[in-house]
């Protein structure tokens, strides 16, 4: 059995609990001012970071489309390459179309266009690529490979028979404005006046007249041609859409096509050959020629051969090193 404390053993027990309770609130108290003087001191050394986050294909690409406008957008405004005096267009490789759409919003503005009827001032913009991609609205595209002579083919005869429906359409409304001016009785009166041998000389001459006749020059030529070939970037959309998927397939697994991926120092440099190939055949004396190289060595001799090569085709060449890229700027076709 436990013994009862008298009054003053109670008491003294009391006072001795209190002391320990004071010293002990005394010591907790100093701990934590000194934890918040010491603190401060070491909280601007110790940053937090969040943990790390890989970015998805739509970030990625949108990172891209931003870099690649931007560096179309330099050089516009450094050497005037789009203006109103841009009409038919030619971009080559021209997937995941960042140039492209910079060039139609550029071409949108300039010539204020509503609802991108970019045909409504005779602008006339093609994409050729190796893989397919819809184009950006009033725009053409064309998939094939920029080494196959047919694909050369296609591409001019796209543009010549712009300028054939061209002539046929101011054609046909040179003839009904003539035909509105003139009444129903001075057209059946000028019939009945013309002779037989005047009709036959009418017949004979639209029989010899070919339309080619009107633009066998450089009138279906065109005025800018972009090359920005390399290898493919990552599948945005369409994985299931062979449409879309099997070229990145056909090109990454066929040695006939992934040599820009395989080996891109020299692959991205047969491509800038192919691409000046087409150049020769399709600009306009005066044009211009934009021609990017990715993903190459900068100090390769076979890009200086490039450059003495474009400065026998155009009257100025500018040459923009970056890392592992080039871009040459040609301004002026001879």
């Amino acid at each position: 059995m436990t013994s009862l404390l008298s009054n003053s053993q109670l008491t003294s027990h009391i006072r001795h609990n209190k002391r320990l309770n004071q010293n002990l609130i005394k010591f907790l108290s100093s701990s934590t001012s000194t934890k918040t003087s010491v603190t401060p001191q070491f909280s601007s050394h110790y940053k937090r970071f969040e943990k790390f986050k890989k970015i998805t294909r739509a970030e990625e690409a949108e990172l891209q489309k931003i870099e690649d406008q931007k560096k179309l957008q330099f050089l516009d405004n450094k050497y005037d390459i789009i203006n109103k005096d841009t009409k038919k267009v030619l971009d080559i490789g021209f997937a995941p179309g960042n140039w492209l759409n910079y060039m139609v919003d550029k071409l949108i503005q300039i010539n204020q266009i509503k609802d991108n009827k970019l045909f409504s001032k005779k602008i006339h913009i093609l994409g050729v690529d190796i893989l397919f991609k819809n184009p950006p609205l009033g725009t053409s595209s064309i998939q094939g490979n920029i080494f196959s002579n047919f694909i050369h083919k296609n591409i001019i005869q796209h543009f010549k028979n712009i300028e054939i429906n061209s002539f046929k359409y101011n054609l046909i409304n040179e003839t009904q404005d003539q035909l509105i001016q003139k009444s129903y009785f001075e057209q059946e009166s000028e019939e009945s006046s013309a002779s037989d041998e005047e009709m036959l000389k009418i017949s004979n001459k639209l029989q010899n007249l070919s339309i080619s006749e009107k633009f066998s020059g450089n009138d279906w030529k065109i005025d800018l041609v972009v090359s920005d070939l390399s290898k493919p970037k990552r599948q945005q959309s369409g994985f299931y859409d062979h449409t879309e998927t099997h070229p990145y397939l056909r090109y990454n697994n066929n040695s006939g096509l992934n040599h820009s991926i395989m080996n891109p120092e020299k692959g991205n440099l047969d491509l800038a050959d192919a691409a000046i190939i087409l150049m020769q055949k399709i600009l306009k004396p005066g044009g211009k020629f934009i021609l990017k190289l990715s993903e190459i060595n900068n100090e390769d001799p076979e890009i200086m051969i490039m450059k003495q090569k474009l400065m026998t085709m155009f009257k100025n060449v500018h040459i923009t090193n970056l890392m592992k890229e080039c871009i040459f700027v040609c301004l002026g076709k001879k």
